[in-house]
């Protein structure tokens, strides 16, 4: 016959099993949830009017085109890219676009009981 740790007499194997702890059978602790690698919050704008580049530097935009600000400077001027393209364009012809809400993690698997 058995006991728990308490002395009472266990007088199953399933009333045994019921007592026993993960770390009782050598099962070793589940591992804590994998890190999830944040995205890079990249600043997106989208393009509220056209705008015709005129200089060396500058990028032409078409209305609601989607740029990502890779510098701003006090000139007013915002250094952009779209695509594999790069180039200056004037802030005040960019408007905020908020990035999208992440989904909510997954949730760990459940430990089965035993």
């Amino acid at each position: 016959m058995y006991s728990d740790t308490n002395g009472n007499a266990l007088s199953s194997t399933s009333a045994i099993v019921k007592h026993l702890k993960p770390d009782d059978l050598g099962v070793p602790a589940a591992p804590p949830p994998p890190s999830v690698v944040e995205e890079l919050e990249v600043n997106k704008y989208q393009a509220a009017y056209a705008f015709v580049g005129q200089d060396d530097g500058e990028m032409s935009l078409e209305k609601n085109d989607v740029v990502e600000l890779i510098e701003k400077d006090a000139s007013g001027w915002w250094f952009v890219k779209k695509g594999l393209e790069e180039g200056w364009v004037p802030f005040n012809y960019l408007k905020f676009l908020p990035s999208k809400p992440k989904p909510a993690p997954a949730q760990p698997p459940a430990v089965p009981s035993l």
